[in-house]
């Protein structure tokens, strides 16, 4: 990171190096006492086709607001880009991955035969932007009183005002999932108290003022807290994204032509920790061993 921020025009002073130091000593110490792997990164539960089907009959299409919540969870949560569309070429002009130097990417999909399918979704949505005269801007707009609106937080680009937030849409497939029972049990009032900021304040204030004391309960805290989500399915925008990454996968798909689908780097280790690890019995080198 330091080496592209020189590179780039903006290398790290001292002070920022320091932090950095800071940073990783502090995480180093968590890991040497984290035995049980809790602090492994988290991931992202896997949506499948029947979850999302089930998710998206949660919502109202004939409301605007419905629709564009159906809309939301058939992207994704970082780009925005349509996962699906029918036997069309979606060219993004900035590539996100830019494995063999180019600047844009092309991906070729295909329209699906049921409820999961976003184009005829993107069409609907489509529709009504043009109705609004909304040509230009973010694809997923606020509603309210069921009008677009540009109200609230003016984010830092104008390009994107009256746009969606990453959270909006998190909670959002949060919400779905749960109201279709695929969060798992409800917490408990200890769990609850377990992930409350006010919580932590509170035994903050009761602790004494030595720096160390304190920075053992938060490490402590920060354990089992990341032990509780490690536990609950975990619904996020890339619960879509893996779950089409796994689709594809148990389809037999080849991982390099997955790696181009879906926008990954050659060899990404991001795209190994959603492959399901398991060798397909067709592929176990131990089969034609059996008599």
């Amino acid at each position: 990171m330091a080496a592209t921020l020189a590179v780039s025009g903006h290398p790290l002073d001292e002070e920022d190096r320091a932090y950095l130091r800071a940073v990783i000593n502090s995480r180093t110490r968590e890991q040497a006492g984290d035995r049980s792997g809790a602090g492994d990164v988290l991931q992202a539960a896997e949506c499948t086709r029947e979850n999302l089907a089930a998710m998206l009959a949660t919502r109202d299409r004939h409301t605007l607001a419905g629709l564009r919540e159906v809309a939301a969870e058939l992207l994704d949560e970082e780009s925005g880009e349509v996962y699906a569309w029918p036997a069309l070429e979606i060219t993004l002009r900035l590539s996100k991955t830019n494995p063999h130097g180019r600047t844009r990417d092309v991906v070729r999909i295909l329209a699906q035969n049921d409820d999961t399918c976003p184009v005829t979704l993107h069409r609907m949505w489509a529709a009504r932007l043009a109705a609004a005269e909304i040509t230009a801007g973010p694809l997923l707009r606020r509603v309210k009183n069921g009008q677009f609106t540009t109200a609230g937080r003016p984010p830092a680009d104008p390009a994107r005002a009256g746009g969606w937030g990453d959270r909006v849409l998190r909670n959002l497939i949060g919400a779905c999932a749960e109201l279709v029972g695929l969060a798992g049990e409800e917490l408990t009032d200890d769990e609850r108290a377990l992930l409350s900021t006010n919580a932590e304040r509170r035994a903050l204030e009761e602790l004494p003022a030595d720096q160390d004391v304190r920075e053992a309960y938060r490490a402590d805290l920060r354990r089992r807290r990341r032990e509780l989500r490690g536990r609950r399915p975990r619904w996020a925008g890339h619960s879509m994204r893996r779950g089409c990454v796994r689709h594809l996968q148990r389809r037999g798909t080849p991982r390099h032509i997955i790696e181009q689908q879906c926008r990954y780097r050659p060899g990404s280790r991001a795209l190994a920790r959603y492959l399901d690890p398991g060798v397909p019995w067709a592929d176990n080198p131990t089969m034609p061993l059996r008599r």
